[in-house]
């Protein structure tokens, strides 16, 4: 009896470490994981300001009008992690300013204007290279004043 215990014990032992290794993720999984540009911020005249999540409310801030230099900045090297980062604006117009794949920050090359009372939406995107799919980011939602 004590050997068809132990037997048994054995048996079910073995099968929850390889239920347990089957839902683990795997050390590549892990690994691509911690490689991937995190950290994520975007400056706006140098400056971090109030972030909107992509299925949140819109939550626009009071920024002086006149230029902006935008700027996003990360920590990982994105060379060779299979991601990159996007910037854009979805408003006034929907257009991509700068696409990063290497580094740990991407500057919007050209100074944006933003003007009094307009309303201004910038986006920064992690993005995968392979099937472009986007896996973090946020919005900044700014509103031209006097």
């Amino acid at each position: 009896m004590r050997r068809l215990t132990t037997c048994a014990l054995a048996l079910l032992a073995t099968a929850f470490v390889a239920a347990a290794w089957s839902v683990a993720p795997s050390g590549a999984a892990t690994s691509r994981a911690l490689l991937r540009p995190h950290a994520l911020k975007l400056l706006i005249n140098g400056k971090t300001w109030p972030i909107t999540q992509f299925n949140g409310l819109d939550r626009y801030t009071p920024i002086p009008a006149g230029r902006l230099r935008v700027e996003a900045r990360w920590t990982t090297d994105a060379r060779g992690t299979g991601y990159y980062v996007v910037i854009s604006t979805t408003e006034p117009v929907k257009r991509n300013f700068r696409t990063c794949f290497a580094g740990t920050s991407c500057l919007v090359r050209q100074s944006v204007s933003i003007l009094p009372g307009q309303e201004m939406s910038w986006t920064v995107k992690i993005m995968t290279v392979k099937g472009q799919r986007l896996v973090g980011g946020f919005m900044v939602c700014l509103d031209g004043k006097t």
